[in-house]
């Protein structure tokens, strides 16, 4: 209204002054007709008159464009004042959207404060519920300590009882076995020398399956390279004697018993593969470090034309002695025939890679198999009548070694687990897991037991030492730990019915007592090791002597 008042003020002023004008014309009119006009000033009335009349028409204008001013002045002022009505109502609604709006911040103010309360509340039983659970959890912490408190107690008196069943055993054993050898002494006295010296360890439970304790017998340097592998004959017990004639066969005598009286077989990397005779320097007498040469060599370390051969990774005889079975880094296997004098019989070749292990199924020679493992991740069957694979294997994990028991074939693998087949079935029979639980499995090795189960044993990269009861697919438990050495060979460990063998990186081998529970070994094999890592190493099945060899290629024999 303000802004309206000043805005017209100019157009009022104007209007006042000419109704002024106006005013004043009127009244000089009255005064001209009050007033008798003479004759002397007739002329100057006249001329007044004119005057006055212009100033009236002047005036009438004058009163007109203010009329219209004053018009146009009330049509501006119906126009603010309809103006003035919106905006008053605009500012109601707005108002009233005010109110509304500030309604809806006490209702969102009001919820807000409900809400607090109730997270408060909350909060508060949180604290609660937390209170009680730390109290359960003590109360569980206190359970679970008595609970194995309890437990060690049970197993404490569960190792006590097995302790004395062990030691019941071992004297059972021990007094069993003198009666034996009291009843060979009577009927043999060169039968009841071999078991005195058989009897060296106090945890022998028969002939040849006694504990060697450390006593060199024999020593070779048998090869230029590392000696990957050995093989007793028979050393699983299981020597037979072959009822083949010399006339229907050719053989002019019986495979390995035509060669050596105690014969063992090695392989390394130099390519070579030999059969030794281990008995003339088996004695007691003779020099443990004697210069004795193979009886026979089943493949040498160069061609005749000079060049080296492939590396020897693993060698097995057959248990009748008749045939000996070689693995070669070239991917091929070759079986040889002892029989005859070491002729090679069969080139079995199949594996895309090295093969690592191979070994012979079953007791017989009648239809033999052998079964292979390469680097490949295949595990072959062969037949050796044919020289042909019969049943191929693609694994999950590569297989570094394996162990067999009659058709049983057991794999050890680089994921850890043991795998086992059947040579009659097209898959895998069953896997066993966490047998290496520190890295892949490198060494393995099997016994026939006589209650007709198959015990195994297996060596993990990280040293450690696993009995698996192969029949019932399961762990027996962790015999020990040693320190193996790198890239050793597939029969780095070695197990008959009492002790498990491992060779290991300081030059030492560790025998470990199956008859007790103790995981503290008997450690020897610095005489004839040094610090040279042991690769290999075997029971033989009649004597109960150990054989093992080195990076070096160094083969001995202990009793």
């Amino acid at each position: 209204m303000s802004a309206l008042t000043s805005r017209d003020d100019p157009q009022r002023c104007h209007l006042t002054s000419v109704l002024m004008q106006l005013h004043s014309a009127r009244l000089l009119i009255r005064s001209l007709k009050s007033s008798s006009p003479s004759s002397s000033s007739s002329s100057s009335s006249s001329h007044q008159h004119q005057e006055v009349l212009s100033q009236l028409a002047d005036a009438q204008k004058s009163r007109a464009d203010a009329l219209e001013t004053l018009q146009k002045c009330k049509e501006q002022l119906s126009f603010l004042e309809a103006e003035l009505h919106a905006s008053k109502q605009t500012t109601q609604q707005l108002d009233d959207e005010r109110k509304a709006l500030q309604q809806i911040v006490d209702e969102e103010r009001q919820k807000s404060a409900n809400l607090s309360a109730e997270l408060d509340a909350r909060l508060t039983e949180r604290d609660d519920a937390v209170g009680k659970l730390s109290d359960l959890q003590r109360e569980n912490d206190e359970l679970v300590a008595r609970f194995l408190e309890l437990k060690a107690q049970q197993a404490a008196a569960m190792n006590e009882a097995v302790s004395a069943h062990d030691e019941a055993l071992v004297a059972m054993r021990r007094a069993q076995n003198d009666k034996a050898a009291a009843a060979h002494a009577l009927a043999n006295p060169a039968a009841a020398a071999l078991y005195a010296r058989g009897r060296e360890s106090p945890n022998a439970d028969a002939v040849g399956g006694g504990i060697p304790t450390g006593r060199l017998v024999w020593k070779k340097k048998g090869h230029s390279a590392a000696c990957m592998s050995l093989d007793f004959w028979a050393r699983r017990g299981e020597k037979t004697t072959s009822s083949s004639s010399s006339s229907s066969t050719g053989r002019t005598k019986e495979g390995l018993a035509a060669m050596a009286q105690w014969p063992l077989l090695t392989c390394g990397e130099d390519g070579a593969c030999a059969v030794w005779d281990v008995t003339a320097s088996s004695s007691a007498a003779a020099s443990p470090t004697s210069n004795a040469t193979p009886v026979a060599m089943l493949r040498s370390a160069s061609t005749s034309s000079g060049r080296t051969t492939s590396s020897v990774l693993d060698v097995s005889v057959s248990p009748s002695g008749m045939y000996a079975l070689i693995s070669l880094a070239d991917g091929s296997c070759r079986v040889v025939d002892l029989g005859r004098g070491g002729v090679e019989r069969h080139a079995l070749t199949g594996h895309t890679g090295k093969v690592l292990a191979a070994s012979f199924l079953g007791t017989s020679d009648t239809n033999p198999l052998a079964v292979s493992c390469g680097a490949d991740r295949a595990l072959k069957l062969w037949s050796l009548d044919r020289g042909h694979c019969v049943r191929s294997w693609l694994c999950a994990s590569r297989a570094g070694c394996l162990a067999v028991a009659d058709s049983l074939v057991a794999t050890g693998h680089f994921d850890g687990c043991v795998r086992l087949w059947d040579s009659r079935s097209d898959a895998c029979v069953g896997t066993i897991e966490g047998v290496s639980q520190d890295g892949p499995i490198v060494a393995a090795d099997a016994v026939p037991l006589s209650s007709g189960d198959a015990a195994a044993a297996f060596l993990g990269k990280m040293g450690a030492v696993s009995l698996v009861d192969l029949r019932a697919m399961a762990i027996r438990r962790e015999v020990g730990r040693v320190k193996p050495a790198p890239l050793c060979g597939p029969r780095a460990i070695s197990i008959n019915a009492v002790a498990v063998a491992v060779g290991g990186v300081d030059g030492t081998v560790s025998i470990f007592d199956l008859s007790t529970t103790s995981t503290k070994p008997i450690a020897f094999g610095k005489d004839a090791h040094g610090d040279s890592g042991i690769l290999s190493v075997g029971f033989d099945g009649t004597s109960g002597a150990l054989a093992t060899a080195d990076k070096s290629g160094v083969v001995a024999v202990w009793r």
